[in-house]
Parts: structure tokens; sequence; C-alpha cells
């Protein structure tokens, strides 16, 4: 009898908690964004301190997939490497960025001996360096960022959204027990209408076009999460750190936008070298 009276207090407990800690997740996201897009605004090398940040951060929960979260020489030398090729892309060196990364990649390869560290300059540095390229387009590279990001982010929530809602078959289950294949639709549709009226929005583009940019661009952010929850799950942890309150840590929250990312800037460079903002955003 003790058990079961107890029992409403359990539940209502339960509700509580989770309540708490869908608020502290929401709060901790308008921080992120808020600083995020105010960096974007600001200019060229802003964004770029925003890069370098979430490299430093990136950089030491990568050491711990790795079985290192101590500033040793190797995690130095890890992190070194991602700024630099950063700080090159931001003053339009970007084939040298991409040659440190390269070079950088293959000498904790052979040097080091360190895999996972290795492979970790790419995961971290591609994207980071195709974001910056992306924003050092004078006339559209911070149209292109909000435009990637709002991609992301509502192929995030939406996914979310229309996986509780909906549910049905797992997309891969071994990997990431929560996905559904109603919420990867529903992730993928609802970012190619923002890209429609982003379109509409702009002018000078070609809406459908843009539309199809953003549903791509959605579908390969949520590889970049199923992508990121394999590694861990390899690493047998849960998140890569606790540094942000409600959801984990900034890889936790960035797995989508580094597969986006990358996406977006080899399509904006293939398209427009010289405009590699305007060369995602522009259709005809």
């Amino acid at each position: 009898m003790k058990s079961k009276a107890n029992r409403p207090a359990a539940a209502g407990g339960s509700s509580n908690r989770q309540s708490g800690e869908l608020a502290l997740r929401i709060v901790s996201a308008i921080i992120l964004a808020a600083v995020s897009i105010s960096l974007t605004y600001a200019g060229l090398w802003p964004f770029v301190l925003l890069i370098c940040t979430c490299i430093l951060v990136l950089a030491w929960e990568w050491g711990g997939i790795a079985g290192e979260r101590t500033l040793g020489l190797d995690m130095s030398v890890h992190a070194g490497i991602l700024i630099l090729a950063a700080i090159l892309a931001g003053a339009g060196q970007l084939l040298a960025g991409l040659a440190i990364l390269a070079t950088g990649s293959l000498a904790v390869l052979v040097m080091l001996r360190r895999p996972v560290l290795a492979l970790g300059i790419l995961y971290i540095g591609l994207p980071a360096i195709a974001l910056v390229a992306i924003r050092s387009d004078t006339e559209s590279g911070l149209l292109a960022i909000v435009f990637i990001f709002l991609v992301v982010w509502c192929a995030d929530t939406m996914a979310f959204v229309f996986g509780k809602s909906i549910g049905g078959a797992k997309v891969a289950p071994s990997v990431s027990p929560g996905k559904t294949w109603s919420g990867a639709v529903g992730g993928a549709l609802c970012p190619a209408l923002l890209g429609f009226f982003y379109a509409k929005w702009l002018g000078g583009t070609e809406p459908y076009t843009l539309a199809l940019v953003a549903g791509g661009l959605a579908i390969v952010s949520q590889i970049g999460d199923f992508a990121e929850s394999a590694i861990k799950r390899r690493a047998g942890i849960k998140d890569s750190s606790g540094i942000i309150p409600g959801h984990g840590g900034l890889l936790d929250r960035l797995d989508a936008l580094i597969f986006a990312a990358v996406a977006a800037g080899i399509l904006a460079l293939i398209r427009g070298p010289a405009y590699p903002g305007r060369a995602l955003l522009v259709w005809s």
C-alpha cells in the first residue's frame, strides 16, 4: 500500500524533472543561437573568433573521444592546426588552410600515431574553414551563413517534432534509437519549405532550386547527427562533454552543422569560389 501511495508523487517528480530539463535545453539553445548570430553579424573576424572558440572546445571534446582530455603535446598540436587553418581561410588563403589540414592530419597520423586525433582534424577543420570561406564573401556571406544555420536548426527541430508526434519505424536503432523515419522526412521537408520562402525574401534567386538546396543540406545534416552518434557509441560515451546545460557537449550540439557546412562549402566553392556566399544562394 505504501508503494502504491508513493507512485503519483514519483510520477509527478519525474514530470517536473523533465519539464525542468526541457526549459534548460531551451534557454541554452537560445543563448547559443543569440551569441552565434551576433558574432556572425558583427563581421568576418568576429565570426572567425567564434569559429576558433568552437574549435578549442571541439578539440578538447574530441580528445575525450580519443581518450585524452589533458592539454599535452598531442592536443596542443591538434588544436593549433585547426586554428591556423581557420585563420588562413579568414585571410583569404583557403588553399593554404586546406593544405594545413591535410598535412597536419597526416603528420598526426604518421608521427604521433594518433589515428583518432588525425580524423578529428578533418572532422572539425573542414566545416570550420568552409563556414569561414562562405562568411568571407562580403556581398552575401552573412545571408549564406544565416541560411545554413536556419536550415540546420529547422531540420533538427522538425525532426524532433515529427518524430515525437508521429513516431513509427526507426531509421537506425542500433546507432540512434530515438530517430524515426517520420522525423527524418519532416526534418527534410520543413527546411525545404524554409528555403523556398528564404529565396522569396531574398529576391533574385530561384525559390524551387534553393528549396532543393535547403532540403539536401537538411538530409546531410541528419546524416551528420547519425555519424556523431556512431562515433560516440564506438568510443563508449553518451555525451561528448557536459559543457552545455541540457545538451551535453558542443560536439553534440553541432554534429548536424558539421556535415551540412562541409556540403554547403563544397557546393559554394564549386559554383563560385570567388563569391561562395552568393554561389550558395543565387540560382537562376
